[in-house]
């Protein structure tokens, strides 16, 4: 029972905004399987 009055309270703190803290280009690529994942284009952020 304690463990999900914790899961509760972690629900209702997760409601609260979030702010955008920037925006990445990704690629789409196959993956082996032959599904379509988009990863974030390898780039120097420094």
């Amino acid at each position: 029972m304690e463990a999900t009055k914790l899961l509760q309270e972690e629900k209702e703190s997760n409601k609260k905004g979030r702010t955008v803290a920037g925006l990445v280009n990704s690629i789409e690529t196959l993956e082996g399987a032959g599904f379509l994942v988009r990863r974030p284009f390898p780039t120097c952020s420094g």
